[in-house]
Order: structure tokens, then sequence, then C-alpha cells
């Protein structure tokens, strides 16, 4: 095989610059097809030639992509013990980009593009669209990333071995924390240039309005938080906007209802000590406050002074 091999510095952009790292060496690249490969998976060369036939064979899909898998060795026989697909199963095939950017994100990170074969140019393209839009999160880079990807054009799964990483190599990393992002003070603002700039991207290359085109940014990153949050954050989220409501219209009797009931259906269990769930509730839900101490002595929520009442 005929490898060129490079290294990088970091850099203080985002991420160590990392997609402007790639787009460098693209660029060094005369290959039309390109697929990323990070340093602890194995690739299939036979998967990556169906895939690249199958593009060239169907102009109107952005990527393709075989079967990516996760696989258990036992440390004492070194055989492999188990394995499961790291992937959903399924194209995305439908001719609307919006419905495709809806669909993509409600069910990420189990359809990721990132390492299925592209076009060269179209990788650059994807790449360099990150670095402009000025995001500066892993997770909401990674997101626009994909949407724009799904926005230019189809995706195929072919049924073929296609890459595998050892689950236990200790290099696996899990999806970029949204949850964690969440809990920090710029997460609003990273949120609404997200939407912004994909609004701005799907406006542009569909033949949606800027308005329908934000509302389905808006949907589609909707989907994705539903898919990504446990269910106890969840019913915290659900139950916020139920305060909220029931504040206009319902005494507090009503509302401590709702907060009580929702909290036990989220955790069935008694977990007043946990810290992990007390700390989310501080984190995340600024805009309620639950003293555990208060809710075991009088089987009430306090309410935060957020939603700007007298704390009984």
């Amino acid at each position: 095989m005929n490898i060129l091999y490079r290294t990088y510095d970091g850099s203080p952009e985002p991420f160590g610059g990392f997609e402007s790292k790639i787009t460098d060496a693209l660029n060094r690249s005369n290959s039309e097809y390109s697929v990323l490969l990070a340093d602890d998976d194995f690739i299939a060369l036979d998967g990556i030639d169906r895939c690249v036939d199958f593009l060239e064979q169907n102009p109107g899909f952005a990527v393709a992509h075989g079967d990516y898998l996760y696989f258990w060795v036992d440390q004492g026989s070194r055989k492999c013990v188990n394995w499961k697909p790291v992937y959903d199963r399924r194209s995305l095939a439908h001719p609307d980009p919006a419905f495709r950017l809806r669909h993509h994100l409600s069910h990420y990170p189990s359809n990721a593009t990132f390492y299925a074969v592209h076009q060269t140019t179209l990788l650059k393209h994807v790449l360099m669209q990150v670095v402009q839009s000025g995001l500066r999160s892993v997770v909401f880079r990674e997101l626009y990333s994909t949407g724009v990807t799904v926005i230019l054009g189809k995706t195929k799964y072919l049924n073929v071995f296609y890459s595998a990483k050892d689950r236990h190599s200790g290099r696996v990393q899990s999806v970029p924390d949204i949850a964690h992002l969440r809990a920090g003070p710029a997460y609003r603002e990273e949120e609404n240039h997200f939407k912004d700039a994909l609004t701005s991207y799907l406006s542009e290359h569909s033949t949606l309005s800027a308005k329908a085109s934000k509302a389905t940014v808006e949907a589609a990153l909707s989907g994705y938080l539903k898919r990504t949050l446990p269910t106890e954050q969840r019913y915290l989220e659900r139950t916020v906007i139920s305060a909220r409501e029931s504040l206009s219209s319902r005494g507090l009797g009503e509302v401590y209802d709702c907060f009580r009931g929702m909290y036990r259906t989220a955790f069935p269990k008694d977990i007043y000590s946990t810290r992990r769930a007390q700390c989310w509730i501080m984190l995340k839900g600024r805009l309620v406050w639950i003293n555990y101490e208060d809710f075991k002595s009088i089987g009430k929520f306090v309410l935060s002074n957020t939603f700007g009442i007298q704390q009984p």
C-alpha cells in the first residue's frame, strides 16, 4: 500500500483543530474517495471496495458503510468470545433533506456517518463547514458535521463486513456527553449557535424557507435529545415544564403533587442519598431545586426562587 504518514501538533482550536488537520491531510491526497479510520479500529478493504462501487453507481448518496462491529476478546485464550454491531443496519434513502435530517438526528449515534466512505470533495466540504461554523463543543461539532452530510445526500448501509473495534481495548470512548454539556453555563448559547448554523445550511441546500428550516432543525435536535438523555432526566425536564404551566393557573399544592408524582415515576426507589442524582438536579434543573431533607420530612418538594415565588 502506498502510505503517506504525517503527524500534526496540537493547536488551540476547538478539539485541537481536528477538522482542519483532516482537511489538510485530504488536500494531500488525489483519491476520489476517502475513509476516516481511528487508530484503534480494524478496517476491511473489501468492505470499502463495495462501498466505493455503490457510490460510483448511485450519485445521489453522500456516504456508504457496512457492518461496524464491537468484539470482545477473552484475555486468557485471546479468542473472540462475543460481538455486536456498533451502528444500526439501516439506510436513509428518503429524497427530502429535511426528512433525512430529522430522522438521522433522532436515531443518532446509532447511524453515525463519520467513518463511512465519502467522496473526498464532500468530506472536505463537510469538515470545512464545521470549522467555519465556529462551534466549540465536540458534541455540537459532531452533530453539525453529520447533519450537513445527510442534508447533502442519502446514506447507504451495505450487508458487508466493514470495520471492527476491540470493545475492551481501553481506547473506546463514549459518544460526546450532551448531558454533561447541558450542565454548563454556556450550553444555551452553544445550542442556539448550532441551530442557527444548521438552519442556515439547510435553507441554502433545500427548497425550505428559513422558517421551515428552523422548525426542522428544532425537531431534529429535540429528537436527538429525547434519545440521548436518560429517562430520569427526561422526566425531570418535563416536570419543569409542567411546573411552569401550573404556576400560572394552579395553587402550589398541585405543583407539589406534580413534582412528587413525576419524581416517584422517575426514581421508584429511595435514592435521596445518591450523589449523582442530586448533582444532576442541582446542575441541570436550575429552574427547580429539590431539597431532599424537606421532601423526606414533609413529603413536599421545595421550589426554587427561580420561579419568582416564595419558598414555603
